[in-house]
């Protein structure tokens, strides 16, 4: 089961992204890019599609595309990706990337239409992968610095005319494409494809749905779905984040009406497989935000775009980026069952780089009121009911005690402490943590089962950056 997570506090972003040169005090702009009406016809609207930027070079996707004599003669089908390499004269068109004709020759592709080619693209460092309804396709990056096909992969599913390929992320060898779809009949959930690269094929890995997603069928309802799947962003760590628009409220499996302020979600694969770790939202009472049209990562911050967002006191669409923070622990053991028959667990929010000087530990599953303090150590172990408590400790070594934090569980069982300037009171004096440091927490908690006692909640590590 997933938890809920309400922005970090951090403040909010509001307005346009650019592209600066951050190595300059002033902060200079760069350059523009603007479409070559010598080399291209671009449709109103079409430029700038997708933008990604990756070492030196910005690539462009154009649905409505054409215009441009190929070497060979002919003109290229609509759609194409175009990609712009710094010089010293400015930004100037590299290459046109074509995936109707690179895949396809001149024939009939499946992939050129501007209806099929979408605005999604992603560019890792290696790759390039463009998305396109029922598919997407993956260019290599060579180091002459051109991008070569390299595989083309069909997205139809079980015959469902879906969306699937509209929205496309990749990192090193793992792919996520959106499938939110464009279903016209039957029950049908939205829901993202993760393809995992093997022996230069791609092969589909797992389909992951939102634990509160819903079915529907348009001969029951006249309501769209989730979007699930409508932005997506992978990380370097391969967690991905899946942006819902219109995602529910509360994760009913009935008709939601106005409640649609829209949802992201947090993915990660462990030791069971793909799981959902935590879902983002906001409160924007039944006001249809768009929280999830756009999602990103920043360190071990979630960024989530919602694009009709009023502020605080308006109902006008303004628009606005929300800030969350990322759950960044690993669990090393879990706890034992309490008297509200849940077993305690933790949350270690912050960011893996010490930078930020960031971090809490968040208790949940506790009895209400119960006092809680927090321990950690750089050694882990397991001492099954030490002084006769119910759970087990899993700290060796010097194990720090907090006991400046001891804090009761709120009525929801839940706790929070804050590793204040990043100083972790060990037995031999303050510590504090530094890049490399592994660190391992753990609350200890008083509770009555029946007769009182004390326990522990799960434990979990850090690496720090």
């Amino acid at each position: 089961m997933s938890s809920r997570a309400l922005p970090s506090g951090d403040p909010e972003f509001r307005g346009q992204c650019s592209i600066y040169d951050l190595t300059d005090p002033a902060i200079p702009r760069i350059g523009v890019i603007r479409s070559d009406q010598r080399l291209v016809d671009v449709g109103a609207g079409t430029f700038y599609a997708a933008v990604v930027l990756d070492r030196d070079h910005v690539a462009v996707s154009v649905p409505d595309f054409d215009g441009l004599s190929l070497p060979g003669g002919g003109t290229p089908s609509r759609g194409a990706v175009l990609v712009y390499r710094r010089g010293a004269s400015g930004w100037d068109v590299g290459q046109i990337v074509v995936p109707g004709i690179d895949f396809h020759g001149m024939g009939a592709p499946i992939l050129d239409t501007p209806s099929n080619l979408q605005r999604e693209i992603d560019f890792d460092g290696e790759r390039l992968i463009v998305g396109a309804r029922y598919g997407f396709t993956v260019y290599d990056w060579l180091p002459s610095q051109k991008l070569v096909p390299a595989a083309v992969v069909d997205g139809t599913y079980l015959n469902f005319n879906t969306a699937s390929g509209v929205s496309v992320a990749i990192e090193g060898d793992l792919i996520a494409v959106g499938d939110w779809g464009l279903q016209n009949t039957g029950p049908f959930a939205a829901r993202v494809h993760l393809y995992r690269e093997s022996g230069g094929a791609w092969q589909l890995e797992r389909t992951i749905y939102p634990s509160d997603g819903w079915q529907f069928s348009f001969a029951a309802f006249s309501y769209a779905n989730s979007n699930f799947g409508r932005d997506i962003v992978i990380d370097e760590r391969e967690r991905v984040l899946v942006g819902a628009p219109l995602g529910q409220r509360g994760g009913t499996t009935t008709n939601p009406s106005a409640e649609l302020p829209g949802t992201a979600y947090l993915f990660e694969k462990g030791p069971s497989g793909w799981e959902e770790r935590i879902r983002f939202w906001h409160d924007y009472e039944t006001h249809q935000s768009f929280h999830g049209e756009a999602v990103a990562f920043c360190g071990d911050l979630a960024l989530v775009g919602a694009k009709h967002a009023p502020p605080p006191g308006s109902t006008a669409w303004i628009g606005k980026v929300s800030s969350f923070l990322i759950p960044i622990g690993s669990t090393v053991c879990v706890g034992e069952p309490n008297s509200t028959s849940e077993r305690g667990s933790i949350d270690i929010v912050g960011d893996r780089d010490l930078a930020f000087e960031h971090l809490e530990v968040r208790a949940s599953a506790l009895p209400a009121g119960a006092p809680a303090m927090l321990l950690s150590s750089r050694d882990t172990a397991f001492v099954a009911n030490p002084g006769s408590s119910s759970g087990n400790l899993c700290l060796g070594g010097s194990i720090a005690r907090f006991v400046g934090s001891i804090d009761d569980a709120d009525t929801a069982g839940e706790v929070r402490f804050t590793v204040a300037d990043l100083v972790v009171p060990t037995p031999g004096g303050p510590e504090t943590i530094e890049a490399g440091d592994t660190w391992t927490f753990q609350v200890w908690y008083r509770d009555s089962d029946p007769t009182p006692t004390s326990n522990f909640t799960e434990a979990q590590s850090v690496t720090f950056e």
